[in-house]
C-alpha cells in the first residue's frame, strides 16, 4: 500500500512491566499504531516519493539449537530441532527513489514476531521422550531495499536489515526433567531477503519474500545454572501485500 501523507495521529504506548524486552513491546506498539493511523487516511500519488506500508505472513523454518541442561559438575548439552512455525511482520517506510547513488530504494522499519514449537529434543544422539518448549522470536529492524524496474508489473527486489531481536525460549523440556530450558535474551540481529512483487493496482502490490535471519551473541541459563551461546537462524517464506 502505498501513502503519499503522514496525518496527525495521537497514540498511547502503554508501560510494560511484565517480561524482559519492554522497550522492544513499547517501540512496536508505537510504531504498529502510527502504520494504522496512517494507512487508513491516506492516498496513494506515486511510488517515488511516498510512504508504504508492507504486511507479511508465512511459514518460518529454524535451524537447530542446543543448550546445555546440566550443571558445571555434570555438563548435559541437549540438541533442539523445530516443527515449521509462523511469522507475521509489519512494516512502514519511505520510498526514495534515487538515493545517493543508488535507483529506486526504499527505507523502512519493521517489526516481526515468530514462534515455532519443538519437535525433538536429543542428547547423545537420542531422542529424548516427551518433548516440550516454544521458541519465540520478536525483532525490530531498519532496513533497506532495492527494486528493479523491469518495465512490466512484475517488480523484483532484494534487500537487508539491521536492528535488536527478543529469544524466548519457554519451557524446554521433557518427562523426566520439565523445564530444563526456560530463559530470554536480547542481542543485535540482522536479516537479508529477496522477493518479487506484482503491481496488482497503482496503489497495491502483492508478492512473495524468501528471508533469512539470524542474532549474534544470545545467551541462555538452563535450570541447572550453567550458561550457554543461542545461536538463532530462521529462514522465512511469506505472502506480503505492499
Amino acid at each position: 500500500m502505498k501513502l503519499n501523507m503522514m496525518p496527525q495521529c495521537s497514540y498511547i504506548v502503554p508501560s510494560l512491566d511484565k517480561g524482559s524486552h519492554t522497550m522492544i513491546k513499547q517501540a512496536t506498539f508505537a510504531l504498529t499504531t502510527a502504520m494504522l493511523c496512517t494507512a487508513a487516511s491516506a492516498d496513494f500519488n506515486d511510488r517515488i516519493g511516498t510512504q508504504y506500508v508492507n504486511l507479511a505472513a508465512g511459514a518460518s523454518m529454524v535451524s537447530d539449537t542446543d543448550f546445555e541442561a546440566g550443571t558445571a559438575l555434570v555438563p548435559l548439552t541437549v540438541d533442539n530441532e523445530y516443527d515449521t512455525g509462523y511469522v507475521l511482520s509489519a512494516e512502514t517506510g519511505y520510498n526514495f527513489g534515487q538515493f545517493y547513488f543508488i535507483d529506486n530504494v526504499k527505507l523502512g522499519l519493521e517489526v516481526a514476531y515468530s514462534q515455532n514449537d519443538i519437535d525433538t529434543h536429543s542428547a547423545g544422539g537420542a531422542n529424548l521422550t516427551g518433548p516440550t518448549g516454544e521458541l519465540d522470536a520478536f525483532t525490530f529492524m531498519a532496513n533497506m531495499s532495492h527494486e528493479y524496474d523491469t518495465g512490466t508489473k512484475f517488480v523484483p527486489y532484494y534487500g537487508l536489515g539491521v536492528g535488536i531481536a527478543a529469544i524466548d525460549a519457554n519451557d524446554y523440556g521433557v518427562n523426566a526433567v520439565p523445564n530444563a530450558l526456560d530463559d530470554g535474551d536480547e542481542s543485535f540481529a540482522y536479516q537479508v531477503n529477496a522477493g518479487v512483487n506484482y503491481m496488482v493496482n497503482p496503489a497495491l502490490d502483492m508478492g512473495v519474500n524468501y528471508r533469512y535471519a539470524a542474532t549474534s551473541g544470545i545467551e541462555l541459563t538452563g535450570a541447572g545454572g550453567t550458561s550457554s551461546d543461542f545461536d538463532y537462524e530462521s529462514n522465512n517464506l511469506t505472502f506480503n501485500l505492499n
